[in-house]
Formats: C-alpha cells, structure tokens, sequence
C-alpha cells in the first residue's frame, strides 16, 4: 500500500558523521565570537577606567566636580554596545 510517501532514506554514516563535524564547528565559531566580544567588551571598559582615573588623578588639586560624560566615557560605552550587539548577532546566528 503506497500513501504517496516517499519510502525512508538508508542510513548513511557518511552524513551523520558530516552532520556531526558541522554541529561541532558551529559550536566553535559560537565560542570564538564569544570570547572575542568578551575580551573587547572589557576593553572598552578599561578605556573607560584608565581615562578617568588619569583625569581624576591630574585633577586632585582643583574643585571636585561631579563626573561628566567626557568622550573617553562615551567611546568606552559605544564599544561595550556595539561588542554585545555583535555578540547578540552571534548567538542568533547559530541559533538559526
């Protein structure tokens, strides 16, 4: 009795294994954009960090005044967005 199903493809081991290699290499590249953006995500916090610490370091004499966001703060920030955006991307690429 044909139900107009195509009958069961035969078990190859050649694509099993193929499709196995793939899943491993999605898993590496996933890995290796996560530790790229991690290591660039505290980059751009260390910008951050030293720029003020330096300002606030040659500034010990004058008048305190509360911190402003200076451009070392703003590039330090738009590096921290623009790295979890790309780590975001990563991870909905290899969910796809």
């Amino acid at each position: 009795m044909n139900d107009g199903t195509p009958p069961p493809l035969p078990y190859n081991l050649a694509n099993e294994l193929a499709k196995g290699r793939t899943l491993a290499a999605a898993e590496r590249t996933l890995m290796a954009w996560i530790r790229t953006n991690v290591a660039l995500i505290s980059f751009g916090f260390g910008i951050d960090r030293v720029v003020s610490a330096l300002h606030h370091g040659l500034q010990q004499s004058l008048v305190s005044r509360p911190y402003s966001f200076s451009l070392s703060r703003i590039l330090g920030l738009v590096y921290i967005a623009i790295r979890t955006l790309a780590l975001l991307a990563a991870a909905y690429e290899h969910s796809l």
